[in-house]
């Protein structure tokens, strides 16, 4: 159930695919069919999700099983010893998880995730004052700032 008004996004962040070192023939041109690669992240938009589909940027993974993780924690934890292959996200998170695992990358590009900002139903007033302060913001860069700023990579240009 939604219970909030969404302005219009403020950013994005690329999504893409981080694998461990280990991880046989993932470059964003492979096609992984000789192995079945399990995946696990968030991958809210289903029709972007990689299981088999392609990504814009011609990324396949024919074989990839989708293994359920409770946290980034335990997600990272499953790539570094093994458990599962790679870990799908947003580059901003894919990125620091790999800074924590040496030899891992961060490859493909299969969407990307908006981020906007909420308030409770029923306040329209302010929804227009926030989407109107949104709007001018992001014109302005400031978004990207306080992101680079804080060391966030991986948003969409």
């Amino acid at each position: 159930m939604n219970r909030a008004l969404w302005t219009a996004a403020a950013f994005a962040c690329a999504t893409a695919i981080g694998v461990a070192a280990q991880t046989p023939s993932a470059t964003p041109s492979s096609k992984t069919d000789d192995k079945t690669v399990t995946v696990t992240g968030c991958l809210e938009d289903s029709s972007a999700a990689p299981g088999g589909a392609v990504a814009k940027s011609g990324f396949i993974l024919a074989n990839a099983t989708m293994v359920p993780m409770p946290s980034l924690a335990e997600g990272a934890h499953a790539v570094a010893d093994g458990r599962i292959d790679a870990y799908a996200s947003n580059k901003a998170i894919l990125f620091e998880m790999s800074d924590g695992l040496p030899g891992s990358r961060v490859i493909g590009n299969w969407g990307s995730e908006a981020f906007a900002f909420g308030i409770p139903k029923g306040r329209q007033a302010a929804l227009a004052y926030l989407g109107a302060f949104v709007e001018q913001e992001r014109r302005r860069g400031s978004f990207r700032e306080a992101a680079e700023r804080a060391g966030v990579r991986g948003l969409k240009k």
